[in-house]
């Protein structure tokens, strides 16, 4: 897990998976989240910014798609 603080984050992919961010600036980012350890913000300021997932955390969300979908969630 790396920590990253005051980190300026633009027009780029950041795989979060397990990091902690503190005091960062995210501008025109695709933060990818693929089902690994939470990574944690705090202070951060997020602009133009999107949240992807992929990999396992990917297929979580489908499955629970899917069971919404049944009226079991």
């Amino acid at each position: 897990m790396a920590t990253y603080q005051n980190e300026r984050f633009a027009n780029q992919r950041v795989d979060v998976d397990g990091n902690r961010y503190e005091a960062c600036v995210f501008t025109d980012c695709r933060l990818v989240y693929s089902g690994g350890d939470k990574p944690s913000f705090d202070g951060c300021t997020f602009r133009q910014t999107n949240l992807h997932l992929e990999d396992a955390a990917n297929r979580t969300a489908q499955d629970l798609q899917g069971l919404y979908g049944l009226g079991l969630a």
